[in-house]
């Protein structure tokens, strides 16, 4: 017996997430070896500023969206959360594979963008490295407050926000997050 109906795609993102995440956590080094070796998974999946150098290496604008740093559980934590909590809302609008669509072109352009950004920053195309979700949960978001703009969204349970104010802070953060030269996310 499936209790809850079926299952969302939502659900599906986060869970594929999910077990992404734990194949990044178990192809880590045991032990310290160089900085910036976080293991198979996320060396060979983030998205690197020198992507466009190695045309074969182009799966790298999607498969970022799909890592999380693994020295901080928080980072996939909350987006997974923001995923799941307004993911729902915009499918049950536009349906799945409108929805889809959307989230996954959101990760590439996300991706896109930044790149342009190191391009333009970072003439030499140094190989930083990029992951998380955070693109495509913008985008979603987004479509949330669009469709419900004025839907109370509680901050830490506690403070009432509406949702274009939220989304405005979120994506205002996300924005100025990536631009911190120092973060991967």
């Amino acid at each position: 017996v499936h209790l809850g109906g079926p299952r969302t795609l939502t659900t599906n993102l986060v869970l594929f997430t999910l077990g992404v995440y734990v194949l990044q956590l178990l192809t880590q080094p045991t032990a310290p070896s160089f900085r910036g070796d976080d293991g198979f998974v996320t060396n060979w999946f983030s998205l690197y500023g020198n992507a466009l150098t190695q045309p074969w290496r182009l799966f790298e604008f999607l498969t970022y969206g799909f890592l999380h740093s693994p020295h901080d559980f928080k980072h996939i934590l909350f987006n997974m959360f923001g995923l799941w909590m307004f993911g729902r809302a915009v499918e049950a609008r536009y349906g799945r594979r409108e929805y889809l669509a959307v989230y996954l072109l959101a990760i590439v352009c996300a991706g896109a963008a930044w790149y342009a950004a190191e391009l333009f920053t970072n003439k030499s195309q140094l190989p930083i490295q990029m992951l998380g979700a955070s693109g495509g949960l913008s985008a979603v978001l987004i479509l949330f407050a669009l469709n419900n703009p004025r839907q109370r969204i509680y901050i830490w349970g506690v403070f009432p926000m509406p949702a274009w104010i939220f989304a405005i802070f979120f994506v205002g953060t996300d924005v100025l997050g990536a631009m911190d030269r120092t973060s991967r996310v």
